[in-house]
């Protein structure tokens, strides 16, 4: 289901709903509070709840959602742990080592993407031309 907004009786939650019905909603907290916390999955009286299921839906955080769950599915498989259950490995080691590679790809990409500043707007028309596009410009 949608990541929707439940106003509870002492905060406001943002819960992505797993199952929903006329009196019980379960789902996991996405921002909590200190009685609802980050990731727990609970259940609520609907009827506590004010539900407003049309809360657009913003595909981007949908994407990354699903990026997260199908990355926690390949860790589970490939070291037979969750996240939370793994008390052993060292964590800052592990953010360090992907931050340092993180700042390798984006080197990378920097230096094989050329940048538009790098052709003028002569080239850029042309090869907007040549792949399809309609440009309305004169030179």
């Amino acid at each position: 289901m949608k990541n929707i907004i439940a106003k509870s009786k002492t905060t406001e939650l943002i819960i992505q709903v797993k199952y929903m019905d006329s009196h019980i909603t379960r789902g996991q907290v996405l921002v909590g509070d200190k009685f609802n916390k980050v990731g727990a999955v609970d259940y609520w009286s609907t009827s506590t709840l004010d539900i407003k299921g049309n809360m657009k839906e913003d595909p981007i955080v949908k994407q990354v959602v699903d990026s997260f769950q199908q990355r926690s599915k390949v860790g589970i498989e490939k070291y037979g742990t969750t996240l939370n259950e793994n008390n052993t490995d060292d964590f800052l080691e592990h953010l360090q080592q992907e931050l340092m590679d993180a700042t390798l790809y984006i080197q990378k990409l920097k230096s094989i993407k050329p940048s538009l500043n790098d052709f003028s707007e002569n080239e850029i028309v042309e090869y907007l031309r040549y792949n399809g596009y309609k440009v309305k410009y004169k030179f």
